[in-house]
């Protein structure tokens, strides 16, 4: 795989990049816990070396020390769950044109579940069943390109519980970019909701949304300023685990008698902590699924 390349070019102007050389293992940790610390960065691996470069754009040379600096301090402050090492932050520049057009050799229609396909803006694609959902999106945006483990595996979750809860009322806690609630409302999932505390992930999931055109209410999730009027019979976080463990007694609220919560964003490793943590509040885990790193539980009161 090809990385775009550092321009000398001074026709038109430089965006910058951030970025940390690693392996795909790391790579994948480090970025979700880049995200958690609200840097949005993009992996790009080779699966023949696992050689991996997790990068972060920024428009100004400023901006891209700022972030330098602020990633050296989630790297110490966050070492020991770092499987590998890593090397960086450097500073580089690259022509836009270039940073432009690299994504569109790397990103093409993906089947992320039954019924959920993700496809770039540039790219035609045409449904191969009746029922089939496409979500649209292009990397580079705040988006995402719904190819993480955890948000692959909440996906999978969400198209297989609308199919066996057709219209149940829907919750993305801690919601990101949108992009579950996007797909919830697809597969036809009633009041569909989302919420973040998080000012500038409102801001993108509120653009994310209104550009997919679908229903979905955006709330501030700020503590104390939103409680439903209802609770959900799906309830959706994904979220580092040390934060599911700290909302655990507050988001088991949020769920209906009966209903299902999807617990996401947690290392392989912790996952059984996180599922102690919510068995001593009533809740048990009647399935999981592990993509590469991460592990993915559903969980219910009381097992079907």
């Amino acid at each position: 795989m090809t990385m775009p390349q550092p321009t000398n070019s001074t026709d038109e102007p430089a965006i910058f990049a951030v970025t940390i050389d690693t392996d795909t293992t790391t790579a994948a940790v480090l970025n979700e816990l880049l995200i958690a610390h609200e840097l949005i960065g993009t992996v790009w691996d080779d699966a023949e070396t696992r050689h991996a470069v997790l990068t972060i754009y920024t428009d100004t040379e400023a901006e891209a020390e700022t972030v330098a600096t602020r990633v050296t301090s989630v790297i110490a402050c966050h070492h020991a769950l770092l499987p590998g090492s890593t090397e960086g932050p450097a500073i580089r520049s690259l022509a836009r044109q270039d940073w432009a057009e690299s994504w569109k050799a790397f990103f093409h229609p993906q089947r992320v579940s039954q019924r959920l396909t993700i496809k770039p803006s540039w790219e035609d694609y045409v449904p191969v069943s009746p029922d089939e959902c496409i979500i649209e999106l292009d990397p580079g945006m705040s988006f995402g390109t719904g190819r993480h483990g955890t948000t692959q595996a909440c996906l999978q979750y969400i198209d297989e519980l609308s199919l066996k809860h057709p219209g149940a009322a829907f919750l993305d806690a801690g919601c990101g970019s949108g992009i579950l609630s996007i797909a919830a409302a697809q597969l036809g999932l009633s009041r569909v909701t989302a919420i973040d505390n998080d000012p500038a992930a409102v801001a993108a999931a509120r653009e994310n949304i209104e550009h997919a055109g679908c229903g979905v209410e955006l709330c501030d999730g700020t503590a104390g300023l939103w409680q439903p009027e209802q609770p959900f019979d799906i309830v959706v976080a994904n979220i580092l685990a040390d934060v599911l463990v700290t909302i655990a007694p507050e988001l088991v609220t949020y769920v209906a008698d009966d209903g299902h919560l999807i617990l996401s964003g947690i290392l392989t490793g912790q996952f059984d902590d996180v599922g102690t943590t919510y068995a001593a509040l009533g809740w048990q885990c009647i399935d999981s699924r592990t993509i590469d790193e991460w592990t993915s539980g559903l969980f219910k009161t009381a097992v079907e």
